[in-house]
């Protein structure tokens, strides 16, 4: 039964006070079925929430407009001045993939243009690997290095090692 989360009725039955998606009465996915129609095109920051809690992957302004000041206005990958190209085509990107263990953090964004991003996916190399290294103050890049043969490395990290990286880097943060 409902346990007093609807009304009764004669017959045994519950009515529940919001109508059902699914045949199984109100339930959560239900109100998330209702609730996030609504909430796309809700502009969060207006009211005063901050859009990092919406949607974790994505960076904020303020890390973004960080991430320009860091790069000196330039594509991390290319050295092109972004101010050079429209706004969306270039993006806020994580070096070490989100998908990975990579977290949304100036320490591990760069601004790179689209084309670099379709490129990349969710790669990295060891450039990538320093760059972060340094960003967050890893004390032991040489031996991560040293792991991952950079000296005779031409290839793009696979995807274990990427995410033993992340482990490596991102877990005491």
């Amino acid at each position: 039964m409902c346990e007093g989360y609807c009304r009764n009725l004669p017959n045994g039955h519950g009515v529940h006070p919001y109508r059902s998606v699914f045949n199984g009465g109100a339930r959560i996915d239900d109100l998330e079925f209702t609730l996030l129609p609504l909430l796309d095109g809700f502009d969060f920051e207006i009211w005063g929430f901050s859009k990092k809690n919406i949607n974790p992957r994505e960076f904020s302004q303020q890390q973004r407009d960080e991430l320009y000041t860091i790069q000196n206005g330039k594509c991390r990958k290319t050295g092109k001045l972004l101010k050079d190209y429209p706004q969306s085509e270039w993006r806020a990107d994580h070096i070490i993939a989100y998908t990975y263990g990579g977290p949304t953090e100036v320490y591990n964004g760069q601004l790179i243009l689209n084309e670099v991003n379709r490129n990349k996916s969710a790669g990295c190399d060891i450039d990538d690997v320093k760059y972060v290294c340094g960003l967050v103050g890893y004390k032991k890049t040489q031996s991560l290095l040293d792991i991952l043969n950079a000296d005779n490395r031409t290839t793009a990290l696979k995807p274990e090692e990427i995410r033993m990286v992340a482990n490596m880097l991102f877990d005491n943060k």
